[in-house]
């Protein structure tokens, strides 16, 4: 008897810190590269395989990390957020001197907007990278994303109504694109994808929908 597709969408949240992407050794990299030895796009010269093998669906196959250069665009990001930060903090610190606020008033925001520079360009582009992982199957996607409070989704693929990838100024500039997937129950999205692999895998997934639609 046939598997019905349309399982609902499952998520699992745990706690705790998020395991970084368990590294994958040299002969298991050249065990698990496609037969035509296709690389992917993705950062630090490592093989994309963004699918799972055909089939059922391993529970010790690792999942995929997102490409390197997500920390360059989230630090990028960061640089622009902390040029607003700095803007406030001056415009305190002329409004103090203007009209005799008290010091601490511009010196406390000085302060926390130098610890949110420091958060937005050393810590969260690092932590974005390590704590986002990804996986595709024929039938299923898993997601599993979160730091302290970790969770894991699994996508049907019979279920994905729209797919679409979306790149903003500073994605482009470095070369990824997020991909994203709309189901009844909302929307999911794989950032820091290769600006190519998130297109073959926005055709790939159309395909697989549009041949679950048929066997149902």
């Amino acid at each position: 008897m046939e598997q019905d597709q349309r399982q609902p969408e499952r998520s699992i949240v745990t706690g705790g810190a998020a395991p970084a992407p368990e590294p994958m050794s040299a002969a298991a990299g050249q065990a698990q590269e496609r037969p035509d030895g296709e690389a992917g796009a993705g950062g630090g010269g490592q093989v994309e395989r963004p699918f799972a093998t055909d089939g059922e669906p391993s529970s010790s196959e690792p999942l995929r990390p997102l490409d390197l250069r997500v920390i360059r665009a989230r630090r990028l990001e960061g640089a622009v957020t902390s040029g607003v930060y700095a803007a406030v903090v001056l415009a305190l610190a002329l409004l103090s001197a203007r009209f005799g606020w008290p010091w601490w008033i511009a010196a406390g925001a000085g302060a926390l907007a130098l610890a949110g520079a420091a958060l937005e360009l050393l810590w969260l582009p690092r932590l974005l990278h390590r704590s986002w992982g990804y996986l595709v199957r024929e039938h299923e996607i898993e997601l599993a994303h979160g730091f302290i409070v970790r969770k894991r989704t699994l996508v049907p693929v019979a279920r994905i109504q729209h797919i679409d990838t979306k790149q903003g100024p500073i994605q482009k500039r470095c070369g990824i694109a997020t991909l994203t997937m709309a189901t009844a129950a909302g929307s999911h999205a794989i950032p820091g994808l290769p600006e190519e692999q998130a297109e073959a895998m926005r055709s790939r997934l159309a395909e697989l929908t549009r041949r679950a639609d048929d066997e149902i």
